[in-house]
């Protein structure tokens, strides 16, 4: 009975040893934003390649993107901060 105790004890602690050690994995915090869209006419249909752009109103930083096929657009590794500004 006594190695049923220590086996059922090892596991458990095998067990909260794993979940303590795939929660030190967890993601940390980014420093960079994304704005993610869809370009449509007035009609509601996709344009693809729209020109859009990005301007961070504070800094005066400015970074484009095309639409594809379907009018989505995304523009990744924006500094933090704002207001950004999007025009097509």
């Amino acid at each position: 009975m006594k190695k049923i105790l220590t086996n059922y004890a090892f596991c458990i602690f095998c067990l909260v040893t794993l979940l303590f050690a795939s929660g030190s994995a967890a993601y940390g915090q980014g420093t960079q934003a994304t704005i993610t869209g869809r370009v449509l006419d007035i009609a509601g249909t996709p344009v693809s390649g729209a020109t859009v752009q990005v301007r961070n109103e504070s800094t005066g930083f400015t970074t484009s993107s095309v639409s594809n096929d379907r009018g989505i657009f995304d523009i990744k590794q924006l500094p933090l901060g704002g207001p950004y500004v999007v025009t097509a």
